[in-house]
């Protein structure tokens, strides 16, 4: 029989198509993990960027807002203004959004509440919302405003 006579093996019998096949198979493996994990289905995704909101934010005018807990769960803080007090509380919904209850205390002692929220844009800057006041005398809009650190 003469070299041309000879069957064909096919690509998948010879050891540079094995090794190729071997190395797609290892590079597809590696790639579809690396998505689980960063799903969350491996312990990666849920965790918080390595972002903490506590100290001064600057945004508002008369009023910093000075958060002094933030534990990856649940953050609180304040934000006094001469005569008026408020209290933030609230829970991380994921890595970036916190949903929050704003209370707003007057001089007489009147407190009010409302929802709002806090999303991190980075390190340094926050977006701040919050539905208006409507209540102890007070009525107002929605707010939304950008938060630096200060």
């Amino acid at each position: 029989m003469d070299e041309s006579q000879k069957p064909k093996s096919s690509w998948w019998q010879t050891l540079p198509g094995v090794l190729t096949a071997a190395a797609a198979t290892a590079t597809a493996i590696a790639g579809l993990l690396g998505v689980l994990h960063q799903a969350g289905l491996f312990g990666g995704g849920s965790e918080r960027k390595n972002v903490s909101l506590v100290g001064s934010w600057v945004g508002s005018p008369g009023c910093t807002l000075v958060i002094y807990k933030d534990d990856g769960k649940n953050v609180e803080g304040s934000c006094d203004m001469a005569s008026y007090r408020h209290k933030i509380a609230g829970t991380y919904d994921d890595l970036t959004k916190i949903s929050i209850t704003i209370t707003r205390t007057d001089p007489s002692g009147c407190a009010t509440n409302t929802i709002g929220y806090i999303k991190i844009i980075n390190r340094d800057s926050a977006e701040f919302g919050q539905k208006g006041w409507d209540g102890c005398g007070v009525t107002t809009g929605p707010v939304t405003q950008i938060l630096s650190r200060s």
